[in-house]
């Protein structure tokens, strides 16, 4: 148990069997992944050109799933691969 400090995080998710977290901060469209163990900032994607409305990890911790107020819906693969970080592309 630790603590990461953000500001201000809207959504955040964790796999079930995933060492990364995901931070959604408000009025933003970037998504942004830290280690949980080493509670360092891993990467940051550009999931939206909009602020991100909502976002959910699916039960098996395999897809996030991101809706954006720009009116698109994105599905990413869970846990992201390293070569896709900073592209945002899902």
């Amino acid at each position: 148990v630790g603590e990461v400090k953000f500001r201000r995080p809207v959504f955040v998710a964790l796999g079930p069997q995933d060492k990364t977290l995901v931070a959604v901060h408000k009025g933003s469209g970037r998504l942004d992944l830290l280690d949980v163990a080493t509670k360092k900032h891993q990467a940051s994607l550009t999931a939206h050109l909009r602020p991100i409305a909502n976002m959910l990890l699916s039960a098996d911790g395999k897809v996030l799933v991101t809706a954006g107020k720009d009116g698109v819906i994105k599905t990413w693969s869970w846990p992201p691969k390293q070569q896709d970080n900073n592209r945002g592309k899902p």
